[in-house]
């Protein structure tokens, strides 16, 4: 993986006259190291077409892969308006095997500042992140919904 997509629906903070969902699906890319493209993942709300609007491609320097993260959640309101996951930010691998712990490059994720942010979580020495699973609130027709609350990521080890 070395660059990511949000589709991310604002927090306008009207409660019961608009239902805002954060971010609804997240689409990671991915190469092989040689550069050439591999299969992209997209995860998120599949049992409607939320409201929300796709962001720029966030992409690492070349070379560089997705290496650490960190994920700001809305907690439970209660009755006001849950979006539940709002940002995720990556940094890029400060190098090309994904060998360092350091991070380089952070990307921007969706600017949301509302909540603070989890303590970044690093694929450990010589991995990547490779497969993501997310936790998904399915929809509800009425009432309040929050489509991404979580993701986890996978790491796998890289040989290069």
């Amino acid at each position: 993986m070395n660059a990511y997509q949000i589709k991310y629906d604002y927090y306008d903070g009207l409660g019961e006259e608009m239902d805002d969902f954060g971010i609804t699906h997240l689409k990671l890319f991915c190469v092989y190291p040689n550069a050439t493209e591999a299969n992209n993942m997209i995860v998120g709300v599949n049992d409607n077409n939320p409201p929300g609007a796709w962001k720029d491609v966030q992409v690492c320097p070349e070379g560089k892969w997705l290496k650490t993260w960190m994920q700001r959640v809305t907690p439970s309101l209660g009755t006001e308006d849950d979006d539940a996951l709002i940002d995720i930010v990556f940094f890029c691998s400060s190098d090309a095997s994904g060998r360092s712990d350091v991070g380089g490059q952070k990307l921007t994720g969706t600017g949301s500042v509302r909540h603070p942010e989890s303590s970044p979580v690093t694929c450990p020495f010589s991995t990547l992140p490779c497969g993501v699973r997310a936790k998904v609130q399915a929809y509800q027709g009425s009432g309040d919904d929050s489509a991404v609350n979580h993701v986890e990521f996978a790491c796998c080890f890289i040989d290069q």
